[in-house]
C-alpha cells in the first residue's frame, strides 16, 4: 500500500511538472514505487495459493505484467493526441484508490513487521530512560547509587501491577485501543519528564517513572500478541528471536544515543552559554558581587563556581533535549498501530514470551 500511494502521488506530481527537471525528479518518485510493487505483489501471491495453484496464479500474473506494456503506449498516444500528456500521468490516479481500497479490504496482513519497530522503540525508550534518570539525579542533584537506583525501583511495581491488568483486558478490547493507552501514556510521561529541572525533587521524579512504567504495559503485552498472530507453531522461535532481538537493538541504539547525546548536547549548550558570560555582562557582574563575600573575596573560586553551574545548567538542556527527542519519537511511532489489523481477543489468552 505504501508503494501504490507513492506511485499513485508521483503520478499527480509528474501531471503537475511545470519543467522538465522537475518531471524527471517525480518520474524517479514513481519508479520508486512502482519497483517495490512487484516483489510484494508475487510474495502475495506465493502465501495465498498451495504450491498447486501457484502456476496458473502466476500465469494469470503473467497476463497483466506482458498486457499492460503492450496496451500503455496505446493508450498514452491517444490521450496526448485527443487531450494532453499530463492525462497519461493522471489517468493513474483513480486506479491507485481503486488499488489501495481493494488491497486494505482484501489482502490479509502479514503484521510482524510492524510489532518489530514497536518492539525496538520500546528498548529504545526503556532502556535510555533506564540510564537517563539514574545519570541525571547522580550526577546533577547528587544523589548517591543507592538513592538513584531507589527513584526508578518503584517503576518496577508499578508494571508488576498493571501486567495482569492489561493481560485480562486483551482478552476483552481491541488491543491497538490497548496500544493507543500505551502511546498516550508513555507520550505524556515523557512530556512530564521534559519538565524536570535542577530542583525537582525525589518523589517527582519518581512518580514521573511510575506513570511511564504503567504504560508500558499496555504496550508490551498486545505488541508480543500481533507479533505471533499467524505464525506457524515450526516458526515461533524464529519471532520470539526477532522480537528479542528488536528490543535488545532498540536498547543498545537508545543507551548509545543518550552517551553520544549527552555529551555533544553538554558542548553545544556550554559553548552558547559561555558567550553570554563576559566581564561586561550585567548578570556575571551580579552574580560576582553576591558570590565573592561568600568565598570571602576568592574571586577564582568565584569564577569555579559559576563554571561549576555552567556545567551543570548546560548539562540539564542536554537532558531535556534527549527527552525531547524520545517523546517526539514515542508520539510518532503511535501513528503505526492503525497499520495493524484488527485482532480479535484471543481466546486463550495473550501470546506472551
Amino acid at each position: 500500500m505504501i508503494c501504490v500511494a507513492l506511485f499513485g502521488f508521483s503520478s499527480m506530481l509528474c501531471g503537475l511538472a511545470p519543467s522538465l527537471p522537475l518531471l524527471i525528479f517525480f518520474r524517479v518518485l514513481q519508479g520508486a514505487g512502482g519497483g517495490g510493487l512487484a516483489p510484494s505483489e508475487q510474495a502475495i501471491l506465493a502465501d495465498t495459493f498451495s504450491p498447486q495453484q501457484r502456476g496458473q496464479a502466476f500465469a494469470l500474473y503473467g497476463v497483466a505484467v506482458v498486457m499492460a506494456p503492450a496496451i500503455g503506449p496505446l493508450l498514452g498516444g491517444w490521450i496526448t493526441d485527443n487531450f494532453t500528456w499530463r492525462w497519461i500521468f493522471w489517468i493513474n490516479l483513480p486506479v491507485t484508490l481503486l488499488s489501495l481500497y481493494l488491497v486494505n479490504r482484501l489482502i490479509e496482513r502479514r503484521t510482524f513487521a510492524i510489532p518489530f519497530v514497536f518492539m525496538f522503540v520500546l528498548g529504545f525508550m526503556f532502556y535510555s530512560t533506564l540510564v537517563l534518570i539514574p545519570q541525571y539525579a547522580q550526577t546533577l542533584l547528587g544523589y548517591s547509587a543507592v538513592l538513584a537506583g531507589e527513584v526508578i525501583s518503584p517503576g518496577g511495581f508499578a508494571l508488576l501491577l498493571t501486567m495482569p491488568l492489561v493481560g485480562f483486558l486483551i482478552t476483552k478490547v481491541d488491543a491497538r485501543w490497548l496500544m493507543c493507552v500505551g502511546f498516550f501514556t508513555l507520550s505524556t510521561a515523557m512530556a512530564l519528564m521534559h519538565t524536570i529541572s535542577l530542583e525537582s525533587s525525589f518523589r517527582y521524579i519518581m512518580w514521573i517513572r511510575v506513570y511511564q512504567m504503567a504504560g508500558l504495559s499496555f504496550f508490551f503485552i498486545p505488541i508480543n500478541t500481533f507479533a505471533y498472530l499467524g505464525v506457524a507453531k515450526g516458526e515461533n522461535n524464529d519471532v520470539s528471536g526477532l522480537i528479542n532481538l528488536a528490543r535488545n537493538i532498540g536498547g543498545s541504539v537508545g543507551t548509545a544515543f543518550v552517551g553520544t547525546m549527552l555529551a555533544r548536547g553538554s558542548q553545544q549548550h556550554q559553548a552558547y552559554m559561555v558567550r553570554h558570560i563576559t566581564p561586561t555582562s550585567f548578570g556575571f557582574i551580579a552574580q560576582m558581587a553576591r558570590l565573592e563575600p561568600f568565598f570571602h573575596g576568592n574571586v577564582q573560586a568565584a569564577l569555579g563556581y559559576i563554571y561549576n553551574e555552567l556545567q551543570r545548567q548546560s548539562a540539564m538542556l542536554a537532558y531535556l533535549d534527549i527527552i525531547e527527542v524520545i517523546a517526539v519519537m514515542c508520539g510518532l511511532t503511535g501513528s503505526l498501530v492503525f497499520l495493524l489489523g484488527k485482532m480479535e481477543p484471543p481466546k486463550d489468552g495473550p501470546a506472551m514470551h
